[in-house]
């Protein structure tokens, strides 16, 4: 999923769109390490030394499997739950719903 993430940040910079990870790498220095290596510069939150899943936000969120992937509207709305990358359509969807709002106003 790095990979389709990091074109997705880059296609949307200019876009109220946020991505924000959550890591459950067990060690602090291998998240860091990982971060480095694939260029991930969104902000991320580390779960600390637990087992994958086993961390507060993890089970608060309900993660059952990896990817997760929640989007939230800017009303925090969950508009959509996915494991996949299919969720790219859906992003567009509430940006146009952000434009015609905003030209309604």
């Amino acid at each position: 999923m790095i990979p389709h993430e990091l074109a997705l940040v880059k296609r949307l910079e200019k876009e109220p769109f946020a991505l924000i990870g959550v890591n459950t790498d067990y060690a602090l220095p291998q998240t860091r390490e990982s971060m480095d290596r694939f260029g991930i510069k969104w902000r991320n939150i580390w779960e600390g030394q637990v087992k994958p899943g086993r961390g507060a936000l993890s089970q608060q969120w309900k993660i059952r499997g990896y990817p997760t992937v929640y989007l939230i509207d800017g009303r925090g709305v969950i508009r959509q739950v996915t494991n996949g990358p299919d969720f790219e359509g859906s992003i567009d969807s509430l940006l146009a719903e952000l434009r015609g709002g905003a030209a309604n106003r």
